[in-house]
């Protein structure tokens, strides 16, 4: 039996250590000094204590424990077993100012958008959340809104590809603007709108093969949807897209629908439009308009009018959200404050897509995908980020909160709710497998075409021949250095990060000359003019080189650099962040030759 001494240091030590292996060395200590009797009784051997083994010799750490049985569609949206209730809710995702645009474009950032990704978005939508309506707007087919003249050959193959792709993401309607009709007259449209089964509204069109409105009834309650062209400002434009009074057009449409919940109207319409319309008498709730670049709001009420303004070049879905809260009849809240639940069931339903995403992708792995790491202690640790139990957990976990804010939802009854959010066409999407094929298919064609219509070099006019940056180092040694160190020698690289090497998009700006005559014009097989070299931006010098070679002449100077010059690929669908005083700098020669 301890001591007083004995059990006061005993008591000591476990209170300054809760720890299990310094309450166990005390007690070896005291069994070491003290014995087991009283004082003057014979000491004895201290006994040894044995303690559990450490983890590491327990299991080993390349040795993974048996997967845990996962069912892919154990936690589905909508509840299998029914929503709560909960108001009528309407969920619109679109698209609008696509421009042409064909492929997920990485400049700058990572790479979003993409009409492979947009198929297997709306396939996702489709399949998880209830009732969802999809459409797309104005300005999709063609890059006449940048400037570019797109009445020729290649930009009307390029829109009829735009719209085949399109109907991959089987939209409920498209509504089409001045820019899509540049590319196709509006018989051409028609047509193949049809063909591809894609529904064309137009309101205020005075042609044939277009409806005039779309009605969707979700949960008993009746949307109506308009197009509202604007009128053009040539008479070639009106003759290309013949408009009436988009005003009394509408309102000629909402009086013959009956009674409707919401009037959403898309329009290509600028900002100068909209508000000649307001002042006209427009009654729409909901306007769905461009962007617009002096002015970087998604979103404003106009009065009761909520007007959203897009993301542009198809890279996100604008989503909007709308809790038929406030009764029969039409009537938004205009007031963002008190519409959380609203905002909370979107936030999560976007939650479960991603968390879904992942999920799928690790039950589809084929193999175990659960990793683990070792730390300094030996013990194992689960990456539960890569356990499908885990994500399976977390997606019942999103389920349970999106039940709890719909019942908060019928809370709110001064007004039908309105929310507005974004939904990016990220990488982690998986692209459409068939969308992609026709896209490698369609740039491989097209890189074919540029290269046969190249000039065999010798026949190209000097003037216009592109040399290449080693021509130029023997005399501009300085600049060719401290091109070297900018960002424009790097463009080639930057393809080959992202598999793009071959995509007549991206080469336009990523090499020098590209589809020009005497300029870069094979990826696969030519070394010369990659990166954007001292030609992409000076212009073609095989002649300022022959100049130059002549003692005592002075050799012709190339194109001086302006901002016309850099806005070729520093344009806003590529460069939406350019700005020409802080940008140059960053390129130009220290020393200037």
């Amino acid at each position: 039996m301890l001591g007083p001494a004995q059990q006061r240091l005993l008591m000591a030590i476990a209170k300054a250590s809760q720890g299990l292996h310094t309450i166990v060395t005390g007690l070896l200590l005291l069994a070491a000094c003290s014995g087991t009797g009283g004082p003057g009784e014979p000491k004895t051997p201290p006994t040894r204590l044995e303690l559990p083994p450490p983890l590491s010799e327990t299991e080993s750490a390349t040795e993974a424990p048996a997967r845990p049985p996962v069912d892919p569609d154990r936690w589905l949206l909508p509840d299998p077993q029914g929503d709560p209730e909960h108001p009528p809710w309407f969920r619109l995702f679109w698209s609008q100012e696509n421009q042409a645009e064909l492929e997920a474009c990485g400049c700058p950032g990572s790479p979003t958008g993409g009409m492979a990704r947009r198929a297997a978005l709306a396939a996702e939508l489709r399949a998880t959340l209830p009732d969802v309506t999809i459409v797309e707007g104005p300005s999709a087919l063609s890059r006449a809104i940048l400037g570019f003249g797109a009445v020729e050959g290649e930009h009307r193959a390029r829109g009829r590809v735009v719209l085949e792709t399109l109907a991959a993401s089987q939209p409920d309607a498209f509504f089409p603007g001045h820019a899509d009709f540049a590319v196709m007259t509006t018989d051409e449209l028609a047509a193949a709108a049809k063909g591809h089964g894609i529904p064309l509204v137009a309101t205020n069109l005075d042609a044939s093969g277009y409806q005039r409105s779309m009605v969707r009834e979700v949960e008993g309650r009746r949307v109506l949807f308009l197009g509202l062209v604007r009128e053009a400002g040539t008479h070639a434009g009106l003759a290309a897209a013949p408009t009436t009074d988009a005003v009394a057009a509408a309102a000629a449409e909402v009086a013959a629908a009956g009674p409707v919940d919401l009037v959403v109207a898309l329009t290509d319409g600028d900002r100068r439009t909209v508000r000649q319309w307001r002042e006209a008498g427009l009654d729409v709730d909901v306007l769905l308009t461009p962007p617009e670049p002096s002015d970087s709001r998604a979103q404003l009420w106009d009065g009761t009018m909520k007007v959203v303004r897009a993301d542009p070049l198809g890279r996100a879905f604008r989503r909007l959200d709308v809790a038929f809260t406030g009764g029969e009849g039409r009537g938004l809240w205009p007031t963002e404050r008190m519409v959380q639940p609203v905002e909370r069931v979107a936030s999560l339903e976007g939650q479960y897509l991603r968390q879904r995403r992942t999920h799928r992708a690790l039950v589809e792995a084929g193999e175990d995908p659960r990793q683990y790491e070792v730390g300094s202690d030996g013990e194992r640790r689960l990456d539960p980020s890569t356990d499908p139990d885990v994500m399976q957990g977390a997606l019942a976990e999103i389920a349970a909160m999106r039940r709890q804010a719909f019942a908060n939802a019928l809370e709110l009854t001064k007004g039908h709710a309105v929310h507005v959010s974004k939904v990016v066409m990220e990488p982690a999407i998986q692209e459409h497998p068939g969308v992609r094929d026709r896209l490698d298919a369609v740039g491989a064609e097209r890189l074919r075409a540029l290269q046969a219509d190249q000039e065999p070099f010798e026949s190209v006019p000097e003037a216009s021949r592109y040399v290449g940056r080693t021509a130029c180092v023997s005399c501009h040694a300085p600049e060719s250095a401290h091109w070297s160190q900018s960002p424009h020698a790097q463009a080639w690289k930057t393809l080959l990060e992202r598999g793009e090497t071959e995509n007549p998009d991206c080469l336009r700006c990523h090499t020098t000359g590209f589809a020009a005559a005497g300029g870069f014009a094979d990826p696969t097989g030519e070394r010369a003019l990659l990166n954007v070299e001292c030609e992409a931006c000076h212009g073609p010098m095989a002649r300022h080189v022959e100049e130059a070679a002549r003692r005592g002449f002075a050799p012709s100077a190339g194109q001086p650099i302006t901002e016309t010059v850099c806005r070729r690929c520093h344009d806003p669908a590529n460069s939406p962040r350019f700005d020409y005083s802080t940008y140059l700098p960053r390129v130009m020669h220290k020393e200037p030759r």
